[in-house]
């Protein structure tokens, strides 16, 4: 989407809320993992707390219907919470469930998925699959970062306070690396992405640092040059340079092929290689392709479902957005040799179902969505009237709304499950399969 370039006028700070102390006892947890629990009537969703504990916490907002809340201090202590792997981790926040037992909270993820889509859909003759587990350490394999006060770090949840850190815990260990060998940063305000690619090379980008001079500009330069491949700066003039050329490249099997596609830093790529990976692997299977089928890749960014299914046999037109990652896709496929592949500019949240591709008939459509979902894409979805549609989702609630439209349009939950792509945070990463007509009988559940 694009941002309007209309001046607007500065919105009034709001006054700032008092902080309210509470004891609370959870009792149940939101889609988001926060643990819930009521104060007068009100819930209170409170970060850091374990259902069935009792915790004092504080107010961070406050609204009409509900508390938003951290835990300040443990009354009654869970058997499921642990020590946090991170030092950091009340401070940075990003890890906000690094105190619960990884495989707590790989079945708190279950049952939120379960639970949100019963709440829209039929539910009830699921075939629950096995989630898709991998590594709770080391398996971000990319980060965007700030640079404050020379230091580099992450933005404390909830707050503006910086928190510097040298290492993090679910960093791939080459990012770390980076992280632990870099000097005093020059005293600027921008921010940096790093990502390392399939055979371990570093690449990092400068960007948001429209304030710097040019001897500060030539100073992170300095810093970071040592310890990265690959390092670009988008500057002052808002073009990006390229300072260090490197090939960073990411890999993906299917079938026996290993396809090879670029990987920048300022393009989206899932953060976790190994769960992506097998999360291609199942989509195509779930959607039981074969060649000579026509499958609609929406959301589909620069081919990461997209190639693997041609590969597969597959008749694929892709549709994006974003114009850089349709450029890259074509890119990709060109060097892959997947003459079966067309890549399409597209605004899915206002869609155009006149252009020519539009028009055109399908076996099957893949979606794969940001978390605010495929509102508009699913109310129109009765003009292709496909057999098979899989959702892939990275939030539970939107997937839920999605497939209360679907089912509008006849489709129903054949097979859903979790795969664990954030361990540690509270989000969700799942995969559902809707297919028109009737479900057979028999109710599954995840392993």
């Amino acid at each position: 989407m694009k941002r309007s370039d209309r001046r607007q006028r500065p919105k009034k700070a709001a006054s700032p809320q008092p902080v309210v102390h509470e004891t609370v006892t959870l009792t149940d947890f939101g889609h988001d993992g926060r643990a819930i629990g009521r104060v007068n009537g009100i819930p209170w969703f409170v970060a850091g707390a374990v259902v069935g504990e009792t915790v004092k916490a504080a107010s961070r907002r406050q609204f009409s219907n509900r508390v938003e809340a951290r835990t300040i201090e443990v009354i009654t202590r869970s058997d499921q919470r642990v020590e946090p792997v991170c030092a950091k981790v009340d401070q940075c926040g990003g890890c906000s469930q690094q105190f619960l037992d990884v495989g707590q909270q790989r079945e708190q993820k279950q049952q939120i998925l379960q639970r949100e889509l019963s709440r829209q859909v039929d539910a009830e003759h699921v075939d629950w699959a096995a989630p898709i587990l991998g590594a709770s350490e080391g398996y971000r394999a990319r980060a965007r970062m700030a640079i404050r006060q020379g230091k580099l770090g992450f933005t404390s949840q909830g707050s503006h306070q910086h928190v510097a850190i040298t290492a993090c815990p679910v960093m791939d260990p080459a990012l770390n690396r980076v992280l632990n060998a870099l000097p005093e940063l020059p005293l600027i305000r921008a921010e940096i992405e790093l990502v390392v690619d399939s055979q371990g090379v570093v690449g990092a980008h400068i960007l948001n640092a429209q304030t710097a001079t040019q001897s500060q500009l030539v100073k992170i330069h300095d810093c970071f040059a040592p310890h990265v491949a690959g390092l670009w700066l988008t500057g002052p003039d808002r073009v990006r340079h390229c300072l260090q050329s490197a090939e960073l490249r990411h890999q993906l099997a299917y079938g026996g092929t290993s396809l090879n596609t670029a990987l920048y830093p300022w393009q989206f790529s899932q953060v976790n290689p190994d769960i992506n990976q097998r999360m291609v692997m199942q989509a195509i299977a779930w959607l039981d392709v074969h060649p000579g089928q026509r499958v609609l890749d929406l959301f589909a960014g620069s081919g990461n479902f997209s190639l693997p299914l041609s590969v597969a046999g597959a008749t694929v037109v892709a549709v994006e957005s974003v114009a850089t990652a349709v450029a890259q896709g074509q890119a990709n496929a060109r060097q892959n040799g997947s003459d079966n592949l067309s890549f399409v500019v597209q605004d899915l949240f206002v869609a155009d179902w006149h252009q020519q591709w539009g028009k055109r008939s399908f076996d099957a459509i893949l979606l794969d969505p940001p978390r605010a979902g495929a509102d508009q894409v699913c109310k129109d979805m009765g003009k292709f009237d496909v057999s098979r549609i899989l959702y892939v989702s990275c939030n539970p609630a939107t997937l839920a709304r999605d497939a209360r439209t679907l089912a509008q349009h006849g489709y129903r939950v054949v097979r859903s499950g979790l795969m664990d792509m954030f361990p540690h945070t509270g989000h969700i990463e799942s995969m559902t399969l809707f297919q028109k007509g009737k479900v057979k009988q028999g109710t599954k559940k995840a392993k």
